[in-house]
């Protein structure tokens, strides 16, 4: 168990190459006279190294967006997890902030205030609390029947829409202070007795003064009163004057208008736009309280609201401490049905509320102006912040948090230290105080004086061990005052050595309640059938509530920017670290993300470049693609360019005055577009275009933007002709018009390499700097082993600290198994399977210690051999004291695991029950489905079909295919097997090119969902159910869709009312009205045998078939029946579906298709062992039925139930697209060639040889 961080060779400021070993999950205290190095060993290397490296956990594109960490001067840090520094002074806030902003209790409250409040009509009625208020629906007043609707949070908030409109929010308002105008009245105009004018205003206002009949040469005291009013307040004429400068000969005349002394500074406040500015006027204005709002910087809309009989600047102006008492009592003063939301909302009031108590801050009011806290204040209020949520696996530096404490406050801070390790965090206390230092448990002192006599660690060890060590300075203060420590005892029944994530937990779709306890540092699988409730307990619950949790850590202004994750149906999760989750999703569609680019391994390409790079030809921006400087501007750094065929556009057999000539939306004759050409006046309108000359054809077609010198009577008085090739690259092809007529566009743009950049996505200039002879994209262009040749050739020092950290990215990459890909591949032509590695290499060789790496069915798309590698990846981050919850149906995947849990027995509602906990010996062992089918070995299939005919595809030659001939077998279930990347998905998408008949097509890609998609509106048996309710109630198709006029008008047919909760995450509540059923009253009466359309929509699938036997709508259930989805219901929304059933949803719309060639994307991606064996049945059927079936498969119990395979490789890249074998499974285990032969060898019921070592 990794107990302590390692700290090598530290070198920060004064610390002299120090050495030394710091407990984790303790509070361990740094000591030391003054200047001795404390805080450079805290902040300057654990903090530094813990922040920085969870920083680079992060995407190029987020961290750009945060500061940017440098790495320490130090040898090096293990296992130090993320960080984070609560700084020594706080910075002082800006005048928007205030007590209750600054610790988001003002958050919770407006809340109460906009949900639960009684809201005034715009005739100054109240009404009672509603919720109708959380459905944003109008209000209308009983008095007077005004139509209103409640203010929203935003609108209570000082800092947006609820802010007084005199003071804009501040609650102060600042005026002209008349008295420091004129701060000397002994000194003329002339001589500088108007202040603003010397150093607001230009020094001609003097002169224009003058002009206004002000006399400028007799002392300001001398002036009459008017004079004087026109000095301050005059009004704004314009003027002509002779003004001389004071410091040049120069002299002219001006007009001017004049600014009297009164608006100068007005006008200069208006323009401030920083400090510096604003302390030029500031010494001209007074500040008094807002006279609109009294200070509160409310509006009064904002101050409307009454809750328990106060308005919110009510609210804010009592005591934390009374505010409390008072919060409590709001949810009983409240209807029944307000209840539950009230809770919801106080409850995150007082738990933010009870960490700011124990610091001993109850006596400060919520709108008390944050800049009037002492530093302590401010630092207790970033405390609490921090701690607000019980995270894990933290390490909290504290930078003296005893400055400016009492000791009774103290007390308060020592509790939450204890409370954060309880928790599973580490705390490092810089300090000097010795009754907060004695609650360490471990202390490090540094010394033995300041500056460059200090950096050393004199003394280290319990609070016992410095008080009997002699050279420890701070032993004499500690001793003879040990007290007892606050320190919380382990849990009763506690599980596991290295403790336990423990979840308590409600239903979430098809997962019952439960209790589950999940080791911490180790390797944990989640298995079980499709549909069990797999996805929805990992990802769902434990992923969603760690992301959830850390991004509450953050104030409410960034959480607006971070992904949104809805409230986990959790009851109780203690321990919880802090979750880094690698799911299946692929990479949003990104014409400009590289390989490079999503691993980050080309920003430090760049930057190598710019360093070492001969010549020299920019910083590293300069070598992005993504920027002006760096990227071709022919493609634009896409490395293709789109031509436009001008023939598919224009028919040149035609005329301007003839249909059709230009074949493109709004050009056809009298189009908006046409009228561009036809009114120009530069070309006869019955001419064929054809028969144009060289230079006529020149201007209609390649003209740039040009103004027609004498434009006809008709033509637009603004516009400029533009020859149509480039007006339709220009405003068409690479705008958004282009992405929306993209079918139109198809047919007459085709894309080819850039011919300027070759590809390369680069400009010229940049492919000029070379390091070792190659530039940056021919770099991006080599295997990965390649680079790392070439990275280890480079011999420049200032290299050194970049060869480092790019050899260990793509060593990653390679130890994952994916060395065959270059760094120029773009992300969307990777399958789902390479993509999540890419993730995984980002953490490999990650130092951060203690997380939660949530992995989700990783083995998807991978063959037996590269699973091997995956293995040791998936180790190797349990190993760097990491906890991993993978959820896998993989035999070898989990075979591996610490522990397993098997969730089933069946799917759906049959499912979401825990059935085993354990080890993989025990799984075997237990009489579960996972565990029978696992350890049970399938045969070979003893008689294989033979082929009705035979399909042959020639010089097959896609991405790494190598001029391939190969014969395909028909009428036959056929595997294309390979490791990953070998070109499997090339071969067959060669395959459907050459292939004239009809071939199906299945890929991975899911279905579109929705919230509203469900199994019947997809296979089409809901318009048909409606139907028969139609028929029988006569009462019209459109009553019986909860889209339409059926729907509750409530809920608008969802079943829920979501609730808007501002800042926090949305409340789903069940529609009282329709009890969730969706449907009205009025179509609920309606009844066909007995069921209604709610009940009927509620049944399952097997239900639905028997109830509606001979029917259509039987006979469309039946394809679901067939693929195993039996017992989903016909109302199930889509979206609470598991990959794997999303997969046979989409299969069985096809089942009935007869004599067809199919080709099916891995189709037992994310499919329990079960699962494969019912799949496989399935496809011997569609063979039986005439079909031939080609399955990209890795599933080595699916290549065991082929008639045939062909295999591609041996590795993936360039190191793949070869034939290695093609014949029956049976005469693969003789081909020496093959990769697979190996493996399937072992999972034969009696091994032809010993399984070898695992890696």
């Amino acid at each position: 168990m990794i107990d302590k961080m390692l700290v090598r060779g530290a070198k920060v400021h004064n610390l002299k190459n120090i050495d030394v070993d710091i407990p984790l999950n303790k509070i361990v205290g740094i000591a030391g006279v003054s200047g001795s190095g404390k805080s450079s060993l805290a902040l300057g290397v654990l903090y530094a190294e813990g922040s920085r490296r969870y920083l680079e956990a992060l995407s190029t594109y987020t961290r750009r967006r945060m500061t940017q960490a440098s790495k320490a001067s130090v040898e090096e840090v293990l296992y130090v997890p993320a960080a984070l520094a609560l700084h020594q002074r706080p910075g002082v806030p800006g005048i928007r902030s205030t007590f209750g902003t600054g610790t988001e209790l003002l958050n919770s409250l407006r809340l109460m205030y906009s949900r639960l409040a009684s809201h005034r009509c715009p005739n100054g009625h109240y009404i009672l609390p509603t919720l109708a208020v959380a459905a944003g629906k109008e209000l209308v007043c009983p008095e007077c029947g005004a139509h209103f609707y409640a203010p929203s949070a935003e609108e209570l908030a000082f800092n947006s829409q609820g802010a007084c409109q005199k003071c804009g929010g501040t609650g102060s308002v600042r005026t002209v202070d008349i008295a420091s105008l004129v701060p000397d009245d002994s000194l003329t105009i002339d001589g500088g007795a108007v202040a603003p004018w010397n150093s607001l205003m230009w020094s001609l206002m003097t002169d224009v003064c003058r002009e206004m009949g002000v006399r400028t040469d007799v002392p300001f005291r001398d002036l009459t009163e008017q004079e004087k009013d026109i000095v301050y307040h005059g009004p704004a004429e314009k003027k002509h004057i002779f003004y001389h400068a004071r410091n040049s000969n120069q002299a002219g005349e001006l007009d001017f208008t004049y600014y009297n002394a009164v608006y100068t500074v007005e006008n200069a406040l208006a323009k401030v736009k920083d400090d510096k500015g604003m302390k030029r006027v500031e010494k001209f204005l007074r500040e008094d309280v807002c006279p609109e709002c009294r200070g509160s910087r409310l509006s009064a809309a904002a101050r409307a609201p009454k809750l328990r009989g106060i308005s919110l600047d009510e609210a804010c102006q009592m005591t934390l401490e009374a505010l409390v008492e008072w919060v409590k009592g709001v949810p009983d003063s409240l209807p029944e049905e307000m209840r539950p939301m009230a809770e919801s909302i106080c409850e995150a009031f007082e738990s933010t509320a009870k960490r700011l108590m124990d610091l001993g801050l109850g006596y400060l009011t919520l709108d008390r102006s944050a800049s009037t806290l002492s530093t302590g204040e401010r630092q207790r209020m970033q405390l609490a912040r921090a701690v607000r949520n019980r995270t894990t696996g933290v390490l909290y530096v504290l930078d003296e948090p005893s400055i400016g404490l009492h000791p009774s406050n103290i007390v308060g801070l020592t509790g939450v230290m204890h409370d954060l390790v309880a928790d599973g965090n580490s705390v490092i206390l810089v300090d000097h105080d010795t009754q907060i230092l004695k609650e360490a448990d471990w202390v490090i002192e540094m010394g033995p004086e300041a500056g460059a006599k200090g950096g050393h660690v004199i003394a280290e060890g319990t609070i016992d061990d410095l008080e009997a060590k002699p050279e420890s300075q701070i032993g004499p203060f500690l001793s003879g005052k040990a007290e007892t420590k606050l320190r919380r005892c382990a849990r009763e029944g506690e599980m596991f050595a290295e403790g336990a994530i423990h979840l308590s937990t409600g239903s979430i779709h098809t997962v019952k309640p439960l209790e589950l306890d999940i080791p911490k540092g180790r390797l944990t699988v989640v298995t079980g059938v499709s549909g069990s409730g797999k996805s929805s307990l990992v990802l769902d619950t434990i992923a969603a509530s760690s992301r959830r949790e850390l991004n509450e850590t953050f104030p409410s202004f960034v959480q607006q920017y971070l992904p949104k994750y809805g409230r986990p149906h959790v009851d109780r999760i203690e321990h919880l670290p802090v979750a880094i989750v690698i799911d299946q999703k692929k990479p949003a569609p990104n014409a400009r993300s590289t390989v490079g680019t999503y691993t980050d391994i080309y920003s430090l390409l760049r930057l190598l470049f710019s360093r070492v790079g001969k010549p020299f030809v920019g910083y590293s921006d300069t070598f992005s693609f993504n920027h002006p400087q760096g990227r071709c501007p022919r493609c634009d750094g896409l490395g293709e360019v789109r031509e436009l065929d001008v023939h598919k556009l224009v028919d040149f057999n035609k005329s301007l005055n003839d249909e059709d000539t230009i074949h493109y939306v709004a050009f056809h004759r009298g189009g908006w577009r046409w009228i561009r050409y036809a009114c120009s006046g530069l070309f006869d309108l019955d001419k064929k275009i054809k028969d144009y000359t060289p230079e006529e054809l020149q201007l209609f077609l390649y003209s740039p933007q040009i103004r027609l010198k004498n434009p006809p009577a008709d033509w637009p008085r603004t516009a400029k002709y533009e020859g149509l090739v480039t007006r339709m690259y220009r405003s068409i092809i690479n705008s958004e018009e282009g992405k929306l007529h993209q079918k139109l566009l198809e047919p007459m743009v085709t894309m080819g390499v850039c011919p300027d950049c070759g590809g390369s996505r680069l400009n010229r200039t940049v492919l000029s700097c070379r390091i070792g002879g190659r530039n940056i994209a021919e770099v991006t262009s080599l295997a990965i082993p390649d680079i790392l040749d070439w990275l280890q050739k480079i011999d420049d020092p200032l290299a050194n600290d970049l060869k480092q950290a790019i050899g260990s990215r793509l060593s990653a990459l390679e130890e994952i198994g994916l060395g065959y890909l270059t760094l120029d591949r773009n992300m969307g032509t990777l399958s789902g399977g390479e993509a999540q590695r890419c993730k995984i290499a980002k953490y490999i060789n990650s130092a951060l210690s203690d997380m939660l790496y949530v992995l989700d069915e990783l083995s998807v798309g991978l063959h037996s051999h590269d699973i091997r590698l995956l293995k040791a990846s998936v180790r190797k981050l349990r190993d760097h004291g990491n906890t991993v919850l993978l959820v896998e149906h993989h035999k070898e995947m989990i075979q591996i695991a610490d522990h397993i849990v098997d969730m089933g027995p069946g799917s759906g509602m049959d499912g979401g029950n825990i059935l085993y906990e354990g080890s993989y010996e025990g799984l075997l062992e237990s009489g579960t489905q996972t565990g029978s089918m696992i350890a049970e070995k399938s045969p070979l299939k003893t008689e294989v079909r033979r082929p009705s005919g035979w399909f042959t595809l020639e010089h097959a030659g896609e991405h790494n295919l190598k001029d391939l001939t190969i014969r395909f077998p028909l009428g036959l279930f056929t595997v294309i097997a390979g490791v990953a990347g070998s070109g499997k998905s090339s071969l067959m998408e060669c395959f459907r090119q050459a292939c004239e008949e009809d071939v199906i097509y299945i890929s991975q890609r899911n279905i579109g969902i929705s919230l509203r998609s469900t199994p019947a509106t997809y296979i089409g048996v809901a318009d048909d159910i409606r139907k028969l309710f139609a028929r029988k109630s006569k009462a019209g198709l459109s009553m019986f869709t909860f889209n339409g006029k059926g729907g509750c008008p409530v809920c608008g047919g969802k079943g829920v009312i979501v609730s808007d909760m501002a800042f926090m995450d949305s409340i789903e509540t069940v529609c009282e009205a329709c009890g969730g059923l969706r449907y009205s009253q009025e179509a609920l009466q309606y009844t066909v045998d007995g069921l209604n359309i709610a009940e009927v929509m509620n049944l399952t699938v097997r239900k639905a078939s028997l109830r509606f036997a001979g029917t259509e709508i039987e006979k469309k259930l039946q394809p679901l029946m067939k693929v195993g989805l039996g017992y989903l219901h016909l109302n199930q929304a889509l979206s609470t579906l598991s990959g794997g059933e999303l997969q046979r949803v989409k299969l069985a719309s096809y089942l009935d298709n007869k004599g067809k060639i199919f080709i099916l994307d891995e189709p037992t991606d994310g499919l329990h062992v079960k699962d494969i064996h019912q799949i496989i049945h399935l496809f011997d059927s569609m063979v039986d039925q005439g079909n031939s079936v080609f399955l990209i498969e890795h599933n080595l119990d699916v290549l065991k139930a082929a008639d045939y395979v062909i295999e591609l490789g041996p590795g993936g890249g360039q190191m793949g697209g070869e034939l290695l074998f093609s014949g029956t499974p049976t005469e693969m285990l003789a081909c020496q060639q093959s990769v697979t032969a190996e493996y399937l060898k072992k999972e034969l019921p009696h091994p032809i040889f010993s399984a070898a070592d695992e890696v």
